[in-house]
């Protein structure tokens, strides 16, 4: 199963792929924040798809092979942007 269709894979992937990571100390606070926010972004856009997707396949009566997997993937990619959305206010004070 490709990662496109994993969604346990692909949240996990949201969480770490991009090359948006800098040396400790080279970003300030602004610059910090637009990364994150757009991280965020990218996250609910994967929950909102991953979401649409489950409930698609329920509707149909197709079996969800991965329901458990699917349910921790959101649950994941859920406390990962509530920790952006801390991590942000933090930043801006």
């Amino acid at each position: 199963m490709s990662d496109r269709h994993d969604p346990l894979r692909a949240g996990a992937g949201c969480l770490t792929a991009g090359a948006e990571t800098a040396p400790a100390g080279l970003l300030d606070t602004q610059e910090a924040c637009l990364l994150l926010r757009r991280r965020r972004e990218r996250l609910t856009t994967r929950l909102t798809d991953v979401t649409r997707e489950h409930a698609r396949a329920l509707d149909s009566g197709q079996p969800w092979t991965h329901l458990a997997e699917v349910d921790y993937a959101l649950s994941q990619t859920a406390a990962a942007i509530a920790w952006l959305d801390r991590t942000i206010d933090r930043l801006q004070g």
